[in-house]
């Protein structure tokens, strides 16, 4: 008896098998992709951000009216929101009168700590990193230790950053211990659209480290499954 039909049938479902793992390989290997992707544009604001280069800012941006920033003093709607925080209520090292500015001023923020989770539909990605940096203005050196939620969007023109909430931990003189710091900080003329979304975590003896910020990146499949790093 021949075993033809039988042999045909097992090379069809060894050809499906090797389809479906060839297929699962490339979409695994396009999210490591999108993620690196993710990872250098928030690198990217790190060095621009050091450099005053604000300008250079926006091309890491998605320009979309939902396009949404959260600072520590409120919230800033669409492109153009982004634009008003980076370009109007902070200075570029382009703008007139800049250099005279910005001489002895000095904010280096790295990124660490990296989590960074692609959505299976390849559209979105969320990431969280802490962000342990140093600051001096008018000579003064100070500590700085903020955290950073980001959603990330792919475009036409490759993935840029979406939504990005920044969340202070402390800022403190270098001879200061943050245990005892003034919890004010000087915050000059600014523009947002909103209020913060959330009171701020100041550390204090009888306040509790919170447990969800930033959120904490998880495998997804579509965006709409997200809660909002940017609440209303």
């Amino acid at each position: 008896m021949s075993t033809e039909p039988d042999s045909m049938e097992d090379l069809h479902l060894a050809l499906d098998a090797l389809t479906a793992r060839l297929n699962e390989l490339e979409a695994e290997n396009k999210r490591l992709r999108a993620a690196r992707d993710c990872e250098n544009l928030m690198a990217g604001y790190s060095y621009l951000g050091s450099a005053h280069r604000l300008r250079d800012y926006m091309k890491l941006w998605a320009d979309r009216p939902d396009s949404r920033l959260e600072m520590p003093w409120g919230i800033y709607d669409g492109y153009e929101g982004v634009c008003r925080c980076y370009l109007e209520d902070h200075t570029d090292r382009g703008d007139p009168g800049a250099e005279q500015e910005l001489k002895g001023t000095m904010f280096i923020h790295p990124m660490t700590t990296c989590r960074i989770i692609v959505a299976e539909d390849l559209q979105t990605a969320r990431g969280a990193w802490v962000s342990p940096g140093v600051e001096a203005v008018a000579g003064t050196a100070m500590w700085c230790m903020s955290k950073y939620a980001v959603d990330f969007i792919s475009t036409p023109d490759g993935w840029r950053i979406w939504h990005m909430k920044l969340y202070p931990v402390f800022l403190t003189p270098y001879e200061v211990p943050f245990t005892e710091k003034d919890k004010t900080d000087g915050i000059g003329a600014v523009h947002p659209d909103h209020a913060p979304s959330c009171p701020r975590y100041d550390y204090d003896l009888e306040a509790m480290y919170p447990f969800n910020e930033p959120i904490l990146p998880l495998a997804y499949t579509h965006f709409d499954e997200l809660e909002p790093i940017i609440g209303d």
